[in-house]
């Protein structure tokens, strides 16, 4: 069977960040989307040439770093995706332990920082984003008015397990990590088991679905998975979808999932919100062979909605 991601230019990078905790991080949300809003910041702070500052109205958009990793717009032409004003994002970042409200001092925190396509090109500037978030700080103020802050000990790559430390990370040079194409991700024989790491934000008819089945899994996923091949490394993937997802649907799927509330503050809006997602485990039978490629690659870049702050994590086993 081909594989449906066989080219050049489907590539990720994909780098795990173990950091620790200098003082208490007391979260005010989700950790994920408290990480990913510091991040955007202090990375718009260091790409931004413009005075403006209004990325939708800026011609360097497609070039800047914060504009191609945190407000990406649709090109001029495109045959996607017309009637949006943003296309998925080539960056999903996680954050463990996602759990609690509370990191205290001396705590290891592990960071997963994935880059698709020409969002891997711009994986230096990210991470010397990331270090200044985490030196400015990072969730509630304390009484004394600061943050929790963080410091960077290891940089590695996911797939390989090659590391470096932070003080050996040059940032006048590349990180010595090949970006990973997705055809070359390994693979696993069936029966093999879905289990989802962070709430999981499916969606349909406006609602997040509280016992995802596998075709509505495997739709969403194939959405995602397309449109971040075509905006991020300029492909068409070509597949028999509308067979495939009708397949998904007779095969005989195991499935246990529980609700989960998490609760998100914007910054940005001044208000709390609910962003309910569900945990839990897919097992899929012989004859899901042919969805594997997808899987795994989903496996890297998410599945659902929010994926960029975190949500929508799974791995194999």
């Amino acid at each position: 069977m081909p594989n449906p991601f066989d080219h050049s230019d489907l590539k990720l990078l994909h780098l795990g960040i173990s950091a620790q905790t200098e003082s208490p991080v007391v979260w005010n949300s989700f950790p994920g989307s408290v990480l990913h809003g510091a991040l955007g910041f202090h990375l718009k702070r260091l790409s931004c040439v413009v005075s403006h500052g209004r990325c939708g109205d800026c011609f360097l958009n497609h070039d800047c770093a914060y504009g191609i990793l945190f407000e990406p717009r649709p090109p001029e032409g495109t045959a996607r995706m017309r009637k949006y004003d943003r296309i998925p994002s080539p960056l999903r970042i996680s954050l463990h332990p996602w759990q609690g409200t509370r990191l205290e001092a001396g705590q290891s925190v592990e960071i997963t920082l994935v880059l698709i396509g020409r969002g891997a090109e711009r994986a230096v500037p990210l991470l010397l984003a990331l270090k200044d978030a985490m030196q400015e700080g990072l969730g509630r103020k304390s009484r004394e008015g600061a943050r929790g802050r963080l410091v960077i000990q290891h940089i590695a790559d996911a797939e390989s397990g090659e590391k470096i430390t932070w003080d050996n990370f040059d940032p006048s040079q590349r990180l010595p990590f090949r970006p990973l194409r997705w055809d070359e991700l390994a693979s696993l024989p069936p029966p093999f088991r879905i289990q989802f790491r962070t709430p999981v934000r499916i969606v349909a008819g406006g609602k997040v679905q509280s016992h995802p089945g596998f075709r509505s899994f495997l739709s969403t996923l194939m959405r995602r998975i397309t449109s971040l091949a075509y905006f991020s490394a300029g492909v068409e993937i070509e597949a028999d979808f509308a067979g495939m997802l009708a397949r998904a649907e007779l095969l005989a799927v195991q499935s246990d999932f529980k609700r989960v509330p998490v609760h998100r503050y914007s910054s940005r809006q001044k208000t709390e919100m609910t962003l309910d997602g569900v945990l839990g485990t897919m097992v899929i039978p012989a004859g899901g062979e042919e969805f594997l490629p997808w899987i795994l690659v989903g496996q890297r870049v998410g599945v659902g909605k929010n994926t960029g702050m975190g949500f929508g994590e799974y791995a194999l086993d």
